[in-house]
């Protein structure tokens, strides 16, 4: 689906780019797995693989409700990640995370077909994405909604967005998942390329 706000990175803007971290570009395989392909961009960074279907089955994911974080999280740590749900989460703290080489997962709302819509007063249309790098006035993202490219949300209009509701109906505002490998090394290059076995 293109959009207005569409624009290729031209090298003007391309050195505008504080930091950007390549994360793993993945796909979500149905409407309600956006959780579950953000995690496994994630694993993928530390070399830990997994199909979509067998994260979904494991998490639990279900349409409409989608997947819990809190089974993100517990996921996480049984694979010795470091997992944590932080929340009231500033523009400051998630450049910080980028900087020290995290890639935080955070809930906002998005993809709502109407064109008018106040993202800042809707709490239906939860998103998983993953904060991967920044610029001038803005996050580049890697939107799991989004097939083959990254993404990019200025600072403002993700703080418009960045709220959700959980499944016990509990609010999170400008909340965010912090999960790394205290004691692994990134694994992903994404300039390597891959014979087939």
């Amino acid at each position: 689906m293109s959009n207005s706000k569409d624009f290729i990175a031209d090298p003007v803007f391309k050195k505008c780019c504080k930091n950007f971290i390549f994360t793993p570009l993945c796909y979500q395989e149905t409407e309600y797995t956006c959780g579950i392909a953000c995690l496994q961009s994630v694993l993928a960074r530390y070399g830990m693989y997994y199909r979509q279907s067998s994260l979904a089955d494991v998490l639990n994911s279900q349409p409409i409700l989608g997947t819990d974080y809190k089974s993100i999280l517990y996921f996480a740590e049984l694979l010795g990640l470091k997992a944590t749900m932080q929340e009231n989460l500033c523009i400051d703290e998630l450049m910080n995370y980028i900087d020290i080489g995290i890639t935080p997962i955070l809930t906002i709302q998005a993809w709502r077909l109407e064109d008018d819509i106040d993202y800042s007063c809707d709490w239906k249309n939860a998103h998983y994405i993953i904060v991967c790098g920044y610029y001038d006035n803005g996050f580049y993202i890697m939107d799991p909604n989004i097939l083959g490219n990254y993404a990019c949300l200025t600072f403002s209009d993700l703080m418009k967005r960045w709220h959700a509701v959980d499944k016990d109906k509990v609010r999170h505002i400008q909340s965010g998942l912090i999960i790394h490998y205290e004691n692994c090394p990134v694994k992903y290059n994404p300039e390597t390329i891959k014979y087939v076995r």
